[in-house]
């Protein structure tokens, strides 16, 4: 890295740092005076729920910090003519530009490491219960139990579509484990329904029977994409593939990306070349990134209504910014070929 893009990507970061603090103070008082209003209510400050409400806000800020950051370091090097020093020098503005990206590129990066630190990610769907009833049915399996909770059920019913078989097992206990199922004290039967019964009964399967529990009973926009993954992964071999679930998987990603893709949004200003005030930086960015997320909602909801395919639907606001970095590229390159 030249000695010209660290000086620009430190004054980004110092930047972002400084936002970064006063936005995270910001939002835990806010959400502390939330919660301290609840708890005139209930009696008790929930410090769970004031933790996982910041975090969720925090992460939905991520990109307006990042582009707030840009946009401050961009009108204080039009302040100082520090632009207007580096042209002379025959610096040209995507030059400049790219260590803005190089930024966002980073920011991506700690967002995506932040995200994968969910608070309470096994917190159950039903707060409040202990104990579950599972219903699970697919073409290739069927699984009932009358109470689940960790790994652990009672009563259990278990069909097996295996190779053109048909497997039955009944038992008072079984316990679940990664490609693995325990039966205690029951019976099984098969296509002839022969009936043998066992104590204990080990059944080898081709998928984490963890994994159609942790979907059953966990809240899937809770997981990072490293657990959420190969729960999707497991219920894709039972034939189980959600749209929703996947988009959401997807945007544990696309949504990262953003602070890099929003930085596209400052090619105008470097063409524009004015020194803001910075009360103008900050309207400017809010509007510009309410906009961006604006769009990255509508192609989330526009894939989970079929309007548009769903493998498309978390990466539209970065294919609108593409197409304006690339009319861009296309535009500087015409003027330079002039």
């Amino acid at each position: 890295m030249l000695l010209r893009d660290k000086y620009i990507f430190a004054n980004i970061f110092l930047f972002f740092s400084v936002i970064l603090m006063a936005i995270s103070v910001f939002l835990l008082l806010i959400e502390a005076l939330w919660g301290f209003i609840d708890a005139k209510n209930t009696g008790v400050f929930n410090f769970k729920y004031w933790l996982i409400n910041f975090y969720d806000s925090f992460q939905i800020l991520f990109p307006f910090i990042t582009f707030l950051s840009g946009l401050f370091v961009y009108s204080e090097m039009q302040k100082f003519q520090e632009i207007s020093v580096f042209e002379v020098k025959g610096i040209s503005e995507l030059q400049i530009f790219r260590t803005f990206f190089y930024f966002g590129l980073f920011c991506s990066f700690l967002s995506f490491i932040l995200g994968c630190f969910v608070p309470y990610p096994y917190e159950k769907k039903e707060k409040n219960k202990t104990h579950y009833s599972v219903d699970f049915t697919t073409p290739k399996i069927f699984l009932w139990i009358e109470n689940y909770n960790n790994g652990i059920g009672e009563n259990v019913i278990f069909k097996m579509n295996n190779n053109e078989t048909l497997f039955t097992c009944y038992a008072n206990k079984a316990e679940f484990s990664k490609n693995m199922i325990v039966f205690y004290n029951g019976f099984m039967t098969d296509e002839s329904d022969e009936r043998r019964n066992f104590n204990s009964f080990v059944l080898n399967v081709n998928f984490n029977p963890l994994h159609i529990l942790e979907y059953l009973t966990l809240p899937l926009d809770r997981q990072s994409f490293f657990n959420l993954y190969p729960i999707l992964k497991s219920m894709a071999q039972l034939d189980i593939k959600a749209k929703d679930d996947w988009i959401s998987l997807f945007s544990k990603i696309s949504y990262p990306l953003l602070n890099f893709f929003i930085m596209i949004l400052l090619i105008p200003f470097f063409s524009w070349k004015k020194f803001l005030s910075r009360p103008k930086v900050f309207i400017i960015a809010f509007i510009f990134a309410l906009l961006t997320y604006s769009l990255y909602t509508a192609g989330l909801s526009l894939g989970k209504a079929e309007i548009i395919p769903w493998q498309i639907s978390p990466w539209l606001s970065h294919i609108v910014l593409s197409i304006v970095f690339a009319r861009k590229l296309i535009w500087h390159t015409e003027i330079k070929g002039v």
